[in-house]
């Protein structure tokens, strides 16, 4: 990429503010499309005449395109350069959240939004490779990536509260159209901000592996979902699941032989890494999947309205925006390990406080499990950015982040699905099995993140960053 230079050859102080700003905004749309839309679910099955099947396809389609084409468009990003396809990924996500809104049936629904998870996926490696090239200096790379991170927090905590007061006022189509004006925006200011980018017309892609890799997760997914109807032991459930195991051996084998991979499995052979993606993929598995069952209980079985379900959230969501800059500190200061371990065990305790809500339960019951939560994620979502990327080298950093990436949306799809099978329409009789099975997943995480991450680089209490003035996070390169 171009940069305006300063005075020693780097990029101004103003194209990083700006650069900063711009991926941030990108990035909080794509993350808040995907929990704004859990509060609108019920009125969309009201209007569209679609079952619980049905609304997990909304939520999983998004989550299926978006986590499948994150390392190829990744690769995509350096070949076209990376200013070209976040602009495409803005388009294509707008486009999507038009074609969302006008949408009638629930199959143009689904459709409009796999459409709009392309863009998802388009934007998000390329948001990252502005930044990479943009804050070349380490300790400012580490902040911009935490502060990147955070948005993203931001965006996964406000989701319900933003989307219910949408669909209470101006209708479920309001949640994907909100997304317009934002898209319209960040073009703007891509074309007048920021410079060409770099490209790299020889970057190879791999599209054996991006075809078996898609096959695979889709063919899961159908298969999770589809057994919510038709039972475990159905035809079109086993053979889903035949096909996603052998398209996950063709993957597997494709990206060991194959020249250029979208998922370099030789960097899992970092017992950090390793430990930092499972964490992150259990991370999206609680995250998705509880905002997907406290929507659908809050709505279903205790017949609150959308605003009124994004209002009963607040002491999740709150926590969610108001603590990343201690989280932040606390990264600084003791590395991720041990606020990642701590974050994930407080999510996965939260789901278990949860787990206790009936059908008659007082509200009041619910607001600790809530607190609990949106503690867990303040914490464990900036952590687990920090933790992937510690000791990775700065060759590799862009495959590390896209496998992280990649790792966290596989287990949102996942989660969506199978929780979402698990309860089926019974969404007050099932809750407690399908949030022990949250808490169960979060504290394997937990463990994974404080054994695996117990041996590396000592954190760099020192060298931390001050909290930047305007956001209050502070968040180190390598920890």
């Amino acid at each position: 990429m171009s940069t305006a230079p300063t005075g020693t050859g780097g990029p101004s102080a103003r194209l990083k503010s700006r650069t900063l700003a711009l991926t941030s905004l990108g990035y909080f749309i794509v993350i808040l499309d995907t929990t704004a839309k859990n509060v609108a679910l019920p009125r969309i099955g009201q209007d569209l005449h679609v079952g619980v099947g049905g609304l997990q396809w909304v939520v999983d389609g998004y989550l299926l395109v978006f986590a499948s084409l994150l390392l190829t468009a990744g690769a995509l990003s350096d070949r076209y350069g990376a200013r070209r396809l976040f602009a495409t990924g803005l388009s294509v996500f707008g486009v999507g959240s038009v074609l969302s809104a006008v949408a009638r049936t629930p199959g143009e629904l689904v459709a409009a939004q796999l459409l709009a998870g392309v863009g998802g996926a388009l934007a998000t490696p390329s948001s990252l490779a502005l930044l990479s090239v943009t804050f070349t200096e380490p300790k400012e790379r580490g902040r911009a990536f935490g502060l990147w991170a955070t948005v993203a927090g931001a965006g996964t905590a406000t989701g319900p509260l933003i989307g219910g007061t949408l669909v209470t006022l101006f209708g479920w189509q309001s949640v994907f159209l909100v997304n317009i004006p934002i898209v319209v925006a960040g073009l703007l200011m891509l074309r007048y901000w920021l410079p060409q980018s770099r490209q790299n017309p020889d970057r190879a892609l791999d599209l054996p592996g991006q075809v078996t890799g898609v096959l695979a997760l889709a063919s899961l997914t159908y298969g999770v979902i589809t057994a919510g109807e038709d039972g475990w032991t159905a035809r079109p459930v086993l053979i889903a699941f035949a096909v996603a195991v052998i398209a996950g051996a063709l993957f597997t084998t494709i990206e060991l032989r194959v020249a250029a991979p979208m998922f370099p499995l030789r960097l899992l052979r970092s017992k950090r890494l390793t430990s930092s993606v499972f964490a992150g993929a259990s991370i999206n598995f609680g995250t998705y999947s509880q905002m997907f069952l406290l929507a659908m209980y809050f709505q279903t079985a205790r017949g609150y309205g959308a605003l009124h379900t994004g209002v009963a959230e607040l002491p999740m969501t709150v926590l969610c925006v108001l603590l990343p800059s201690v989280a932040g500190k606390a990264v600084g200061r003791f590395g991720p390990r041990r606020p990642l371990a701590f974050g994930l065990t407080a999510c996965g305790v939260g789901a278990l406080c949860l787990s206790g809500l009936t059908l008659h339960s007082p509200y009041a019951l619910a607001v600790p499990g809530l607190l609990i939560t949106g503690v867990g994620m303040a914490f464990a979502i900036p952590a687990v950015a920090a933790a992937a990327m510690t000791g990775v080298a700065p060759t590799e950093a862009g495959a590390a982040s896209g496998v992280l990436n990649t790792a966290r949306q596989v287990g949102g799809v996942i989660g969506v699905s199978l929780l979402g099978t698990v309860v089926g329409t019974a969404i007050g009789a099932e809750l407690r099995t399908a949030l022990f099975i949250t808490a169960g997943v979060q504290l394997c995480g937990a463990l994974a993140a404080f054994l695996g991450l117990r041996i590396g680089p000592a954190p760099l209490a020192a060298a931390a960053p001050e909290p930047a003035k305007a956001t209050g996070m502070a968040m180190p390169a390598k920890t």
